[in-house]
């Protein structure tokens, strides 16, 4: 029926609407409570801290907002939209161009680069008191 490929492409896309659906929920409170387990515990901002109140502003429209809230929000869900794609491509061409892109590995610049801008975000998510 479905083989390794597709069924990791499907829940792929799955999780990804899963996640979506719930900030799009009417019992998701609103863009100033956080979810962030990290945060709740030690009152302390992880980097990814207001992603998802990024996201959900950008679901309803509110750019500045999101941009507010996590400055990479927006490349964040460029990045989901793109991988609900491609997966949706490999379900439909029994593919798995999604996992080999993920499998690829990343040159040192790439790594180097990706730390210093997270604790970047990291610094100015506990500056601005995400």
């Amino acid at each position: 029926m479905f083989n390794r490929k597709r069924r990791f492409s499907i829940a792929i896309i799955g999780v990804i609407i899963l996640g979506y659906g719930y900030l799009l929920l009417p019992s998701f409170p609103d863009a100033k409570n956080t979810i962030c387990a990290f945060k709740k515990i030690t009152t302390i901002p992880c980097p990814g801290c207001g992603m998802g109140r990024s996201t959900w502003s950008l679901l309803r429209g509110h750019v500045a907002q999101s941009l507010f809230y996590h400055p990479l929000g927006i490349v964040f869900n460029l990045f989901m939209i793109a991988a609900v794609l491609q997966a949706a491509i490999d379900v439909f061409k029994n593919d798995d161009k999604l996992i080999r892109i993920l499998k690829k590995p990343w040159p040192t610049w790439g790594i180097i680069l990706f730390v210093v801008v997270i604790l970047l975000v990291w610094a100015r998510n506990i500056w601005v008191g995400l």
